[in-house]
């Protein structure tokens, strides 16, 4: 009876699955098919339309931690800003302490310089090399005529002689020595 029971049983699933497959895989009629379709369509509209809530709230729960980050750190850069900034202005503390005393020293030089050029000991810096070299042309000859005065009591001064000479001359013969200019530096003239 045990082999009848199986068999019964084993002809009772056999029988089921063919039936469902049977109706699964027989053609269907168009008004059934179209139906089915549109059952699975909304079926799947409605997941897409939940796949897009979900990630909609994804998306902005993701932006919402990431502002919170960003405010995070940004407060972590502005204090790490103002330390290193303080340790900045502490470190540089003895290096300007240094720069305004050096600076106060070059001040009371220079105020010290300008009372020593009212004094009349002191050269002054010669910013025209026109007049300075005419100055040196001067006193080159009045060593010159001084050395030769020196040496021969008869000597005359060559100036008159030349005076002389040049007014006998006409004007358009006469040539007059140019007396270089010496190079000016803009620093200078400033």
């Amino acid at each position: 009876m045990a082999k009848k029971g199986h068999f019964l049983i084993g002809f009772v699933i056999g029988g089921a699955v063919a039936f469902a497959a049977a109706t699964l895989l027989a053609p269907k009629t168009g008004a059934q098919l179209t139906d089915k379709l549109k059952k699975k369509s909304a079926g799947g509209k409605d997941r897409a339309m939940d796949y897009y809530r979900y990630a909609t709230d994804l998306g902005d729960s993701l932006r919402d931690q990431a502002g919170d980050k960003i405010e995070d750190l940004k407060a972590t850069l502005a204090d790490l800003t103002g330390s290193i900034n303080a340790k900045h202005e502490e470190a540089m503390k003895p290096d300007r302490d240094a720069f305004d005393a050096a600076t106060d020293a070059l001040g009371d030089d220079l105020g010290q310089a300008e009372d020593n050029a009212d004094d009349e000991d002191f050269d002054d810096i010669v910013i025209d090399g026109k007049s300075a070299f005419e100055a040196a042309k001067e006193s080159a000859d009045a060593d010159q005529s001084q050395t030769a005065t020196d040496t021969n009591p008869q000597a005359v001064d060559p100036a008159p002689a030349a005076e002389s000479a040049q007014s006998a001359a006409p004007a358009s013969a006469v040539q007059t020595p140019e007396t270089p200019q010496a190079p000016t530096d803009s620093a200078d003239q400033q």
